[in-house]
């Protein structure tokens, strides 16, 4: 494998040589994400509706690169249908936020675009032509079947977005008859390239019931947009969300962060599970691993806030997000955890790929 030079940020992977081995991890990645999202519903304390937020994004995510490996799989085969994906290798070990919003246009078009692409049988037919009657190269061919694919696979359902629209699940009143909601959405974080997704419980104490046409959300979709980067503190998040409506309370929200996806294959990156790897890689270049971190802020409390005219119920957040770290990765990454007893990953959840669909959860 031709080796990609490591002295940049990110890297535009164009040759086969250097774009294969990364698509197939990624394809690899989006093969595993949804189950290991399972595990993570399953062993963290998250409620339903937590879980579906992250099972959708999980699925989301995992269409969208699953596309993008189809889009570039046959890139430098063909003559002038040369492409680059652009990865942040330092950081995220991800497609970077700019390949994300294209995949996201790209998918509005899809429809319209497949009408004019000829079909799956047509392409087939052109190839055996091609390397039985002509005997050329199929390639040609082959680039225009992965691009249908790549259609298609947009066109059949949604991809995550660089900024998802928020969703709101009603749910059952408080125990104080308060309206409650499951407030999710994602983003891709432009400055760390890594997908990003919120969870938050919210008290309605305006004694109705909020609808799409509630001027309230307008208001909490502009401060939760705002504030939906990794540099924002999640503690920070909350204050400001408090502060964004009078009568709409934060009680929980929750930060899940998948990254970065790291692999001595194409990584930059340097820390523990980047050493274990790289120790591991002699055996085994197909060894890779995520990181999904966990941010919990919690109400415990209200306090009245303002004076004689005026005031408002403000919540007493916990003064120190909780934190866990967890890690998607293979079998041999972590039987090197485990012969090498490393203090960094005492307490880390580890999602362990077992088998072809099968991923185990330890720790």
């Amino acid at each position: 494998m031709a080796e990609i030079d490591l002295t940049q940020g990110f890297a535009e992977l164009g040759q086969e040589a250097e774009l294969k081995p990364y698509l197939q991890r990624l394809a690899d990645l989006a093969n595993r994400l949804p189950g290991a999202v399972d595990e993570l519903v399953s062993y963290e304390d998250l409620t339903p509706h937590e879980g579906k937020v992250l099972q959708n994004f999980a699925i989301s995510w995992a269409r969208g690169a699953e596309a993008l490996v189809m889009k570039y799989l046959m890139s430098g085969r063909v003559a002038g249908k040369s492409g680059h994906l652009t990865v942040d290798r330092l950081g995220s070990g991800l497609p970077i936020w700019q390949e994300m919003v294209t995949l996201s246009q790209d998918k509005e078009a899809a429809a319209e675009i497949l009408t004019s692409m000829r079909s799956r049988e047509e392409l087939k037919a052109s190839m055996l032509k091609a390397m039985l009657r002509d005997q050329l190269s199929p390639a040609p061919q082959q680039y225009a079947m992965s691009q249908r694919i790549y259609q298609e696979t947009l066109a059949e359902g949604d991809v995550a977005l660089p900024r998802s629209p928020l969703t709101f699940d009603r749910l059952e009143p408080s125990d104080c008859g308060r309206q409650r909601y499951m407030v999710g959405w994602s983003v891709i974080d432009v400055q760390s390239n890594c997908p990003v997704v919120y969870t938050m419980l919210l008290e309605d104490s305006s004694g109705g019931t909020a609808d799409e046409n509630d001027a309230r959300l307008y208001r909490l979709r502009a401060a939760l947009h705002g504030q939906s980067n990794l540099e924002t503190g999640l503690l920070d998040m909350a204050i400001g969300v408090d502060h964004a409506v009078s009568s709409l309370h934060p009680k929980k929200i929750r930060r899940f962060t998948f990254g970065p996806f790291l692999s001595p294959a194409f990584s930059a990156a340097s820390g523990p599970m980047m050493d274990l790897l790289r120790a591991a890689a002699p055996a085994s270049e197909e060894e890779w691993a995520l990181r999904i971190r966990m941010e919990t802020v919690r109400s415990h409390g209200e306090f009245q806030s303002g004076g004689i005219l005026s005031s408002t119920r403000r919540q007493e957040f916990t003064p120190s997000p909780q934190q866990r770290d967890g890690y998607l990765m293979t079998t041999l990454a972590f039987q090197a955890i485990c012969e090498n007893h490393s203090d960094d990953f005492r307490g880390v959840r580890k999602y362990v790929i077992t088998g072809k669909n099968r991923i185990t959860a330890h720790g």
